[in-house]
Order: C-alpha cells, then structure tokens, then sequence
C-alpha cells in the first residue's frame, strides 16, 4: 500500500507543479489537498512501524516510480495542442 501511495503522491505532485504553472488555482488546491491526505497516512504509517525499513524502502521506491511516470504523462500531454492534434 505504501508504495501506490508514493507513486500516487509524487505523480499528484508533478500534476499541481503543471496545474499551478497553468494558473488553475483551485484545481491546484484540490491536488495539494489530496497530496497532504497522502502525507497523513504516510506518516501514521511510518511511525507506527519505525523499526520497518522495508516500508520506508517501499515508500522511496512508490515516489521514484511515481515521478518518473509523472514526468513521462506531463510530456505527453505538453506534446499535442489544445484540439489534440500531436505537435511536431
């Protein structure tokens, strides 16, 4: 579970920079709200089980993933215009 959520939270991450960059603030307040929802669970997580490396390894692993997936969805969709036409 720790790892979707570091995927989930670093990929929403990505998504509010873009969002934020666009000038869409409440789309944007929506996302760092769900980002600060992905925190609180983080945290009760990880300080429930602080001799758990694995889970911190698991979490680090989700947000690598979850960054690189980010970025590669950000560039598709930065690479066609507003009618969906592909940009050369």
């Amino acid at each position: 579970m720790l790892f979707l959520v570091g995927v989930l939270e670093l990929f929403l991450d990505i998504v509010d920079f873009k969002v934020t960059e666009g000038n869409r603030p409440v789309l944007s307040a929506v996302v760092t709200f769900l980002g600060i929802l992905f925190w609180y669970v983080v945290l009760r997580i990880v300080l429930e089980n602080l001799n758990n490396i694995g889970l911190v390894l698991m979490y680090a692993s989700g947000c690598g993933i979850g960054c690189y997936v980010g970025m590669k969805v950000m560039y598709r969709v930065k690479s066609y215009d507003k009618r969906g036409t592909p940009r050369d």
